[in-house]
Order: structure tokens, then sequence, then C-alpha cells
């Protein structure tokens, strides 16, 4: 596949995992904005398009697996593992809310802690009733979907209305849900020397965190919509 600056960023990302540690490396979100062009994405980040897409192409000369990720997976085992995803998340963000207290020593001020906690606490609501929303409709109408067409078997209208329009609303969510996350990050190692956050058991574990989170809305965003979309057309055809 060629590289230019109008190659999409979600597809790319999709169709090679090692695209992934690049636009990881110039700190490039894929995965909640994947929409954009690589342009779109440089002209936004002030990066110069032209260093991007020679780190692109170095890494996909260097891999030995260029097989997507997911290629070989069914939809039902990726909703699966998305699903997966969703209790590890949830896990994870309850441990996080726990350790505060006994960590915050680590944080200058009362008011900071505080701010971390209740970022937290707002993070791990908007995520539980996103993955609600998802455990109860979508991903089960997701999954009706691959049996209809496997089966060629009728396939009743979704609970949420019109398919787009609700990918769409969790394309927003999404974005909202990676926002929210980078605050928190930021607001936990704001004037920390690397060693000192590093170090720390808190920031280890929101450190962890992150590349599920990531991990997860890319699956969504790049890997599920577009093949749910795909899946639609040949329904209706």
């Amino acid at each position: 596949m060629e590289v230019t600056e109008n190659t999409n960023l979600g597809q790319f990302a999709a169709a090679y995992k090692e695209a992934i540690e690049v636009f990881d490396a110039f700190e490039i979100d894929y995965y909640s904005l994947g929409r954009r062009t690589l342009g779109e994405a440089c002209e936004q980040k002030k990066i110069k398009i032209r260093e991007l897409i020679f780190a692109l192409n170095k890494a996909l000369r260097d891999t030995k697996n260029p097989i997507p990720e997911f290629q070989t997976w069914s939809l039902i085992e990726i909703l699966d593992y998305v699903d997966e995803l969703h209790v590890q998340m949830r896990s994870q963000i309850q441990t996080l809310i726990s350790q505060i207290e006994s960590e915050k020593n680590i944080f200058e001020t009362e008011v900071r802690v505080e701010k971390i906690r209740k970022g937290l606490e707002i993070f791990a609501t908007q995520l539980n009733r996103h993955h609600r929303i998802e455990e109860e409709f979508t991903l089960p109408y997701f999954r009706d979907m691959g049996r209809a067409y496997k089966e060629n078997s009728p396939l009743e209208k979704p609970f949420f209305g019109n398919l787009d329009e609700h990918i769409d609303i969790m394309l927003l969510e999404h974005e909202v849900i990676a926002k929210r996350f980078r605050w928190i990050l930021n607001v936990a190692r704001y004037d920390m020397q690397k060693e000192e956050f590093e170090n720390n058991k808190f920031y280890k574990l929101l450190s962890e965190l992150y590349p599920v989170v990531k991990r997860y809305i890319h699956i969504e965003n790049n890997v599920v919509f577009p093949r749910v979309k795909d899946l639609q057309k040949k329904l209706s055809d």
C-alpha cells in the first residue's frame, strides 16, 4: 500500500499493526480520530508529513509479518475480544480509584489528588454507561448481523434505530473517552520528573491502562465498524 498524505489513519492502522508504533511515537491519535488523513493529522500536530511517511515506510519494510492482526478473525471472535477488553478496563479503573488515596503523597497538593480522583470517577461513569449500551444493544446486534449473513437468515431492525447514525454516536463517545483519559494522564504526570512517575505504582497502573483504552477504541472504530458497515451493504443486496 502506497503511503501518501491522503492515506486514512484508521484504515492504515488496521491494515498494518506496525504503523501503530509509529503513530504512537509521533503521538498521533489513530484510534479515536482515525477518520483523518495523514496530512490532516500532521498539520494538526505540526509534524512534517515527509518525516511521518518515511518512518511508516521504514516500519513496513522492516516487518516480517505484514498480515493485518484481525484478518483471520471472524466478527464474532473480535466482538468476544472486545467484551474481554470491557471487563479489563473496568477492573483496572476501579483499582486505580482505590489506589489514589494510598499513593496521594506523590502529588504536591490535595487539590491535584482530588482532580485525578474526580477525573477517574467521571471516566468510570462515562465508560460504564458506554459499555452498557454496547453490551445490551450494539454488540448483540453486530453478532446478529454476522449470523444473518453466515446463515442467510432474516435480520430484525436494531433497537437503536439507524445503524450509521448509531455508529456515529459511538465514534463521538470514543473520542470523548480518549480525551478524558489523556486529561487524567496529563494531570497525573504534570511537572513530575520522568523517573518519578515511572517508578510510582499509581502512575504505572495508569500507564498500563492507556494502551488498553487505545486498543479498545482502535478495534471498534477501525476494525469492527468498517466490517459491520460492509456487512450492512451485503445484507441489503
